[in-house]
């Protein structure tokens, strides 16, 4: 049995790869691209899509007050 975290992560790098080979994003990309919100956040507004895939991210501790939002 697994948590269901744990299995999302699986998916989620497999839809990062087929994207990335379908040319629609690239490992490079930052995520202040798809989440304009991260932009004031000088830690954050630098983070990759290979980052989050290899969870080498360093988000920090605590989230910004930008992303703690409904949306």
């Amino acid at each position: 049995i697994f948590e269901v975290g744990s299995v999302t992560k699986l998916f989620t790098a497999i839809l990062l790869a087929d994207d990335v080979v379908r040319h629609r994003l690239q490992l490079t990309d930052n995520i202040a691209q798809m989440m304009p919100e991260v932009e004031k956040n000088w830690v954050m507004r630098r983070i990759t899509l290979a980052q989050l895939a290899s969870h080498t991210a360093g988000f920090p501790f605590e989230p910004p007050d930008s992303l703690k939002t409904p949306a």
